[in-house]
């Protein structure tokens, strides 16, 4: 019985350790300025960013003087502001990668910032579950370098996509 009320304390505690990390943030503007609420409207990330993005996968892509770059969901930057841009306006992290440029080439970081495919393409989007040709799942994201387009998996290497 013991064994069941710790297994039951320690799950309640994780489910509540995990709906309070996936706050769901909502953005606000003050002053042309860029910040994020929680549900309640309580302020969490005061509005000092020019241009945002949604929190993907635990970080948002923010603007900061024409610099990209990534905040946790309490306002600390994880990623610095280096980047030119992201897909869009900004970039999000999907599949544990987003696509970011410098000097407009396009390449893909992860959570630490960490290049994980260089930056080379004209333009590269989110990467995303697609279905093999047998039907096993795949993940791919779609690039294009100079008028060539084509997939990539998250090594970079060029694959059949379609």
């Amino acid at each position: 019985m013991k064994t069941l009320i710790k297994n039951i304390v320690i799950a309640l505690c994780m489910f509540t350790a995990t709906t309070l990390q996936a706050q769901n943030l909502i953005q606000f503007k003050e002053n042309n300025k860029v910040g994020f609420k929680d549900q309640n409207g309580k302020v969490v990330i005061v509005a000092k960013y020019e241009i945002a993005e949604d929190f993907s996968e635990g970080l948002a892509c923010v603007s900061l003087n024409d610099k990209w770059g990534f905040i946790d969901e309490t306002g600390k930057v994880v990623i610095p502001f280096m980047y030119n841009s992201g897909y869009g306006t900004g970039s999000k992290f999907s599949q544990g990668l987003a696509s970011v440029s410098i000097d407009d080439k396009y390449g893909y970081i992860d959570k630490t910032g960490k290049t994980v495919i260089p930056f080379e393409y004209n333009e590269a989007w989110d990467f995303n579950n697609k279905k093999n040709y047998d039907g096993t799942p795949k993940i791919v994201a779609h690039v294009r370098k100079g008028s060539d387009e084509f997939c990539i998996d998250k090594t970079g290497k060029r694959i059949r996509c379609w």
